[in-house]
């Protein structure tokens, strides 16, 4: 079944923390998106203030087509997820999960999005991916290789997984929503957080590895590349990891979607991401901040980036002269 045709439905779920990101991830699917595609954007509104609100819907504005390209605000009801364990994490983390019921009946299909990357392809191609009888399509995480790793899926044995059976990251994700609503995923999937709370390092994405075993589709790396692939050393040894070596050029050169997953995102005067200036350039691009905001912005996150650099350095520095000053002595 082919799907040029029919419309792109989008989702991504935000509190106020992430509304910026969100803006930056919108703009980015805009500007690499053809104005005559048909476009449903869905913000998942965990907490969203009525200032961000209005800076989205600016956003969306400038840089959608007003007859091809739409925004909807869906308003979910966390209740169902506020009592889930969460790892110190807000409940929005689990808004994927509550897709299939928020989006209309009529919707088969839809991308979800974490609020941490930008798109540097065509949406399209990623839309145009068949399902037959799969319930994802998904990148395999490159560091949680697979469901036997330490933070994978714990009780994999349990759904008839393997220790090599594959671990996917869910920060991109395109769902086949019939399925979903007609294997009750989100009920299977809450009720696998609710008996394996203590044991989880991802929460969502641990609860969909461990329902999805054998019933997801693998993407192109580059649909979702990951930051820890600029650092191959702390990979793991294994097949997998040769794969993704064999063409390391075009996966770190060429991607589709730059997933910051580090814990320094690149809003963060900390983060040192390769690719800090691709969201730096979408977020200027978005109109999120007016010029005065921006520039201010802008000097505080470098004034502090360098305060930091330096101070990293002078630590470096008397590391080395007490050193020096030790096997002085000792000598």
């Amino acid at each position: 079944m082919s799907y040029s045709n029919q419309p792109i439905h989008v989702v991504a779920g935000a509190d106020d923390n992430y509304a910026m990101p969100l803006a930056v991830l919108m703009c980015s699917v805009l500007k690499n998106l053809n104005s005559e595609t048909i476009l449903y954007f869905y913000i998942l509104d965990g907490g969203v203030s009525k200032d961000s609100r209005n800076r989205l819907i600016n956003v969306f504005k400038n840089h959608g087509s007003k007859e091809n390209h739409n925004l909807e605000w869906v308003k979910p009801d966390l209740s169902v997820v506020n009592n889930l364990p969460a790892n110190g994490k807000p409940p929005s983390i689990y808004l994927p999960l509550l897709i299939p019921d928020l989006l209309p009946s009529n919707c088969k299909k839809a991308v979800f999005l974490d609020c941490d990357l930008i798109l540097e392809s065509n949406i399209q191609k990623l839309w145009d991916h068949t399902f037959d009888d799969a319930a994802i399509w998904a990148v395999r995480d490159v560091l949680i290789q697979t469901l036997s790793d330490p933070k994978g899926v714990a009780t994999y044995k349990n759904y008839g997984g393997t220790a090599d059976s594959p671990y996917f990251n869910s920060g991109v994700i395109l769902i086949n929503l019939d399925y979903w609503r007609k294997e009750k995923i989100t009920e299977k999937a809450i009720d696998y957080l609710l008996k394996n709370g203590d044991s989880m390092y991802h929460c969502d994405q641990e609860a969909l590895n461990a329902i999805f075993i054998e019933k997801w589709k693998e993407l192109d790396p580059r649909w979702n590349q990951q930051g820890c692939v600029f650092w191959p050393q702390v990979l793991p040894e294994s097949e997998f990891t040769e794969s993704i070596m064999s063409r390391y050029h075009d996966l770190v050169n060429n991607p589709f979607i730059i997933h910051y997953l580090s814990p320094s995102k690149p809003w963060d005067y900390k983060c040192m991401h390769p690719f800090v200036h691709r969201f730096l350039f979408y977020l200027k691009e978005s109109g999120w901040f007016t010029r005065k905001e921006w520039t201010i912005w802008w000097y505080k996150l470098y004034y502090k980036r360098l305060k930091w650099l330096f101070g990293d350095l002078r630590r470096t520095l008397n590391m080395i002269r007490f050193k020096k000053n030790s096997s002085h002595f000792q000598q």
